[in-house]
Formats: structure tokens, sequence, C-alpha cells
């Protein structure tokens, strides 16, 4: 839900939503 609301608040390229999403997760994973 967290990342659906990213990308419509943020329209970013791909890649760099790709790398916040991974990112975020890996955060989340507790990486």
């Amino acid at each position: 839900m967290a990342r659906d609301l990213d990308l419509r608040a943020r329209p970013k390229s791909l890649s760099e939503g790709v790398c916040e999403l991974v990112t975020r997760v890996g955060v989340m994973s507790g990486m």
C-alpha cells in the first residue's frame, strides 16, 4: 500500500522506483 501511495505521489522513472522499493523492502525485512 505504501509503495502505491509513493508511486502516485511521486511519479519517477522505473529504475528509481525499483531502487526505492528494493531499499524499503530490505529495511522492512530488517536489513
